[in-house]
């Protein structure tokens, strides 16, 4: 959604993060257009599913104490605040298009393409978040070491600092224009 939206509107982005991104060479495969069609009736079955992201919980965590409470935290913020099955459904169908690959090529900004270690990412495979380094002519990659898909979450100190420094790259190899006031970075 970022990358589509700095394509679709360059004049109101000044940076560009991607985490743990989906391209848009990307389709749905089997598994996920089934979960499309009934989100709601399939919703335990994806819950169940969230079992694979504990081995990324486990090795960012100091010890295996740390690990079971760190999961048991992040189902805890689950359960309280739920997520909807038909809304998460319906941002599936919003990606963006393939065609998406040619006007990504003209964003002029900074970007960074963060992703996990590959053995832990069991959400959106590193090899395929890669691709927007092809994409995107500025972009520069970046591994949170010992985690995956939830690096924002089990690594939140690294993850700041990652965008820290790259916010503050970026903002200071741009000259401010004359007459802009409170723009974003994006």
């Amino acid at each position: 959604m970022a990358a589509a939206f700095a394509a679709q509107h360059p004049e109101r982005v000044e940076g560009l993060i991607l985490v743990s991104a989906i391209p848009p060479s990307w389709t749905p495969d089997a598994r996920v257009r089934l979960f499309l069609r009934s989100p709601w009736l399939l919703s335990p079955l994806f819950c169940l599913g969230s079992l694979r992201l504990y081995p990324e919980i486990a090795a960012a965590a100091s010890s295996r104490l740390r690990a079971l409470t760190s999961a048991g935290g992040i189902a805890a913020e689950v359960l309280t605040h739920m997520f909807s099955p038909p809304r998460m459904a319906r941002r599936a169908t919003l990606l963006p298009p393939p065609s998406l690959n040619e006007a990504l090529a003209a964003v002029k900004v900074p970007a960074l393409v963060i992703a996990g270690d590959a053995a832990l990412e069991r959400v959106v495979p590193v090899a395929m978040t890669r691709e927007y380094l092809r994409l995107l002519p500025h972009a520069e990659w970046a591994t949170l070491p010992r985690t995956g898909h939830l690096g924002l979450i089990t690594k939140p100190t690294e993850f700041a600092e990652l965008v820290g420094d790259f916010t503050t790259r970026a903002a200071s190899a741009r000259l401010p224009e004359e007459g802009t006031r409170g723009r974003r970075l994006g």
